[in-house]
């Protein structure tokens, strides 16, 4: 999560002018109410559907970055558009889809969350908390783009290399049929593969880039995230976890998770969700964990296979 002076990954100008959100309400006047507060904000492009029915053809249309989504509509639920959103949502994409409800009950939050919701706006909500959740949202979008991005030019830049490499080994082939009469052709056979090592170091060079950056990518989403292996020796924890447990990740690393934040009297329900979870099934659910001064406290866990 970004702290007040820090720095976004993603210029909040950039994210105002290229996003677009599509609010899916059917009460009219809570639709334009959101719109009002988008457009106060400075989006621009902000569309709103009142009728659940129409919400695929127009998704289809607007491509849209964000989705603002009623969860009880009369004509249609939310979880049903909720569903049919995601299907049509690419795999290896990030589309945030959040919540706008009045019902925060626990059965509520794992429906949606179950059916790939992202986050939750609960009613009657406040101005800057939708302004702070769309822009965390997008931000978390458009971060997620730029790793796209960023690794569809290393898998360019790797197969280049790669026939640059195949090319060379062909050459070397060649050098070492003719070296008896052709020295030379063996001395430039090395230069090139010596060309080729120096390129496959900056080939690593930009695969560290990349994963620095989804670490960054990590930080910033403002929920705490805790990697395990599965034996349960902790792998990764981000800055929010950090704060959150009182645990910083040079003394957590490594650690069992199960001595570190879960007390004794939720071991039992823990096991059951590492065996959930150890079935390729995702969990979601409330959960007391513990600090590291030894305070218990209630939290919303989402725990998946990776």
């Amino acid at each position: 999560m970004n702290s007040s002076n820090t720095e976004p990954l993603v210029d909040h100008g950039e994210l105002l002018r290229r996003s677009r959100i599509l609010i899916v309400e059917d009460e009219a006047a809570a639709a334009e109410m959101l719109r009002a507060v988008l457009h106060e904000e400075g989006y621009r492009e902000v569309e709103t559907v009142l009728h659940p029915r129409e919400v695929l053809d127009r998704f289809r249309e607007f491509e849209p970055d964000l989705v603002l989504l009623d969860w009880k509509m009369p004509e249609l639920p939310g979880a049903t558009v909720l569903r049919q959103l995601r299907e049509q949502t690419p795999a290896d994409s990030y589309l945030p889809i959040l919540i706008v409800t009045a019902y925060g009950q626990p059965e509520v939050k794992r429906a949606a969350l179950g059916n790939g919701a992202t986050d939750f706006i609960l009613k009657p909500y406040e101005r800057d908390e939708v302004v702070l959740r769309v822009a965390n949202s997008l931000q978390t979008r458009w971060l997620y783009r730029k790793v796209q991005d960023q690794n569809r030019v290393l898998q360019q830049q790797v197969e280049h290399r790669t026939a640059e490499l195949s090319a060379s080994n062909a050459a070397l082939r060649l050098a070492q049929e003719e070296l008896e009469e052709r020295v030379r052709t063996r001395t430039t056979a090395l230069v090139v593969a010596n060309q080729a090592l120096a390129a496959e170091s900056e080939t690593s060079r930009e695969a560290e880039k990349a994963s620095h950056l989804r670490a960054k990518i990590l930080d910033s989403i403002g929920e705490a995230v805790i990697a395990t292996d599965a034996a349960g020796a902790v792998m990764y924890v981000n800055s929010t976890a950090e704060r959150l447990y009182g645990w910083p990740a040079a003394e957590i690393a490594g650690g069992n998770v199960f001595d570190l934040i879960v007390p004794e009297s939720q071991r039992a329900a823990a096991a059951e969700i590492v065996a959930k979870v150890a079935s390729g099934a995702t969990w979601a659910g409330e959960l007391k964990l513990r600090r590291r001064d030894g305070s218990v406290f209630p939290v919303f866990a989402v725990s998946s296979p990776i």
